[in-house]
């Protein structure tokens, strides 16, 4: 394990400390929002001499709607605090979260809505295939570079030709 100075480490943590407090904050700010949301929906409404209660449970709809954004918060914590580096693999993490949570919640607004026709199927199997073509350029196969890896390789072979024939012209 490398040495880091006082100050690098104290650096860290404060880093650290100030993305929890983030995440806390939000959270929070989720379950208050939230269930003040739901209080006011279940609230039973005076009506002459009748009190009604609601029968649609509007406040499902915002819960779930920001819940996907949360989700993206406290993985971009975890990404972050598991020491994820590479753009890259952030990218295929981030993409991989965002389809689970988004098509879970499509699911959720299709069963809310009377669970008819699966339309849900569509986007979740066409996010399916660019997920799986992220994850292929990138991932390698044991030993391999990654086709992006193969692309950089190409194209610096092509910068570094570009430069040898420029120094020979000049030498000439």
């Amino acid at each position: 394990m490398p040495e880091f100075s006082e100050e690098a480490l104290r650096k860290i943590a404060k880093e650290k400390v100030g993305k929890r407090l983030a995440i806390q904050i939000h959270v929070a700010a989720y379950i208050g929002v939230n269930l003040l949301l739901a209080v006011i929906n279940l609230l039973p409404i005076f009506s002459g001499s009748v009190y009604l209660f609601p029968h649609h449970w509007w406040f499902l709809w915002p819960a779930c709607s920001w819940a996907v954004g949360l989700v993206m918060h406290v993985a971009s914590y975890l990404i972050w605090l598991a020491g994820v580096t590479s753009r890259s693999k952030k990218g295929l993490l981030y993409h991989m979260i965002a389809y689970i949570t988004v098509n879970t919640y499509l699911i959720f607004v299709w069963w809310m809505s009377g669970s008819g026709y699966i339309w849900f199927l569509y986007p979740l199997f066409g996010w399916l295939v660019g997920l799986i073509i992220h994850s292929v350029t990138i991932r390698p196969k044991s030993g391999e570079m990654s086709w992006m890896d193969k692309k950089v390789e190409d194209e610096l072979a092509k910068i570094k030709a570009k430069e040898m024939k420029e120094k020979s012209l000049k030498g000439v």
